[in-house]
């Protein structure tokens, strides 16, 4: 009986796992690690909740590949949601289904009730919580650590009045309603704190989105006034082109050829006339951010090179996941020519109609001859240092939510490639 009670509780911690983190756990260690526990737990009883919250312990490192506050949510959230939802379930079985074994109900009734309200109560919150897995910023928040904080208090509580002996009957009862509604409680706190910390993201997203936007105007400006410089430079040697040519001086006329000529290339051909082929991106907060990223890039000296060939207005993708995207990949790309012997960057944006997709390249040189690419999108990995590579990761968080948008990594002689395919239609 206590170890089909024992089985019927981790198959509920694993689904509220799954829905909570949205990352599966795989079977096979799931169910090793629960017979583990299962047989630890029934001969050391003393141990308590410890099986429950070493399993989940690990499910969550095993998603996360590191502790932060989002893995102690996760850990949190799970057991005690779970175990209080099953003890408040179970003392209203006892009282309203006296005609019905009490395992029967343990083991069929409760467990199918639980999930049925962690799912209902969990995808009410889903916006809360994809945004939250998505954005690293928010999970440094102030205000997921205090609710970690008040998890872990309701934890300790829980832990107390099941473990002390003290209550019995309705004062039990009482306290994990008490619990439960706290718990509840917390949950909503959450959704209105990531509401409005993405209502805070946003309006300095289009401050910085504004201000980005001046700048490029200013840069068209500053573009347009070195043509106009040019232009009448330009006229200058035609003039005395003309008069090379009137006077049949072949050498004057070949002088003045080459000096047209040199000059046109170097002025022309300087990375900051680039951003004006920024003028076929129509969106203004990607065009603000490719703006900004390759202004960085030719401050750092960058041979920077742009392809739109085509006016492009909307990507199938969700704005704000496509700008944290590209802003880490631009970012990336960055830092790594800056370290190359010759640093280039270059981008390319357009659609495939062949495919019926649209494809965002950015490829770099680099230091090293081929990157070791299953080692970038690994958590934590850097070439900066320890606990510093984060940002691969994050993309490739995001793009689990996507059927349709996926990237693609090359790396070869010096050259680093990454293209985002954004198919049409799904």
């Amino acid at each position: 009986m206590g170890y089909m009670t024992g089985i019927v509780e981790f198959i509920c911690y694993y689904f509220t796992f799954f829905w909570v983190s949205k990352h599966r756990v795989n079977v096979y260690k799931f169910v090793i690690f629960s017979i583990v526990a299962l047989v630890g737990r029934n001969f050391f009883s003393s141990l308590f909740m410890l099986p429950e919250i070493l399993f989940l312990c690990f499910s969550s490192y095993s998603v996360q590949k590191r502790w932060n506050t989002l893995s102690v949510f996760y850990v949190l959230y799970t057991y005690l949601s779970t175990d209080v939802l099953l003890k408040v379930l179970g003392f209203i079985a006892k009282k309203s289904l006296s005609g019905v074994p009490l395992f029967l109900a343990e083991i069929l009734a409760l467990p199918v009730i639980v999930l049925l309200l962690q799912f209902l109560l969990l995808k009410s919150c889903q916006s809360s919580l994809d945004t939250l897995r998505k954005d690293e910023q928010l999970q440094q928040n102030s205000r997921l650590k205090f609710l970690n904080l008040a998890l872990f208090l309701c934890l300790m509580g829980h832990v107390f009045v099941f473990s002390s002996g003290n209550y019995q009957g309705n004062s039990q009862e009482m306290l994990e309603v008490a619990v439960l509604l706290l718990l509840l409680l917390f949950l909503l706190s959450l959704h209105y704190a990531v509401r409005h910390f993405s209502q805070h993201q946003l309006l300095e997203r289009k401050d910085q989105e504004l201000e980005q936007l001046l700048l490029y105007t200013n840069q068209i400006e500053g573009l347009y006034s070195e043509l106009r410089g040019f232009r009448h430079d330009y006229q200058n040697l035609l003039v005395s082109l003309e008069n090379g040519i009137h006077e049949n001086d072949m050498f004057q006329v070949q002088m003045i050829y080459e000096a047209i000529h040199q000059h046109a290339d170097k002025r022309l051909n300087e990375s900051k006339f680039e951003i004006g082929k920024l003028i076929n991106l129509k969106n203004p907060a990607l065009k603000s951010v490719f703006s900004n990223k390759l202004t960085i890039a030719i401050q750092k000296k960058i041979q920077v090179n742009l392809e739109i060939v085509q006016p492009i207005t909307d990507f199938r993708i969700d704005l704000v996941d496509l700008v944290r995207i590209l802003t880490i990949l631009l970012d990336n790309a960055i830092e790594s020519s800056v370290c190359s012997k010759n640093p280039t960057l270059s981008i390319a944006i357009f659609e495939d109609k062949t495919f019926d997709q649209q494809q965002l390249i950015i490829e770099n040189s680099c230091a090293e001859k081929q990157v070791i690419i299953q080692n970038i999108f690994r958590v934590g990995y850097s070439t900066k240092g320890e606990n510093r590579g984060f940002g691969l990761s994050n993309v490739g968080v995001i793009l689990s939510e996507y059927s349709n948008v996926f990237l693609t990594t090359e790396s070869a002689d010096y050259t680093f490639r990454q293209t985002l395919y954004i198919r049409n239609g799904e």
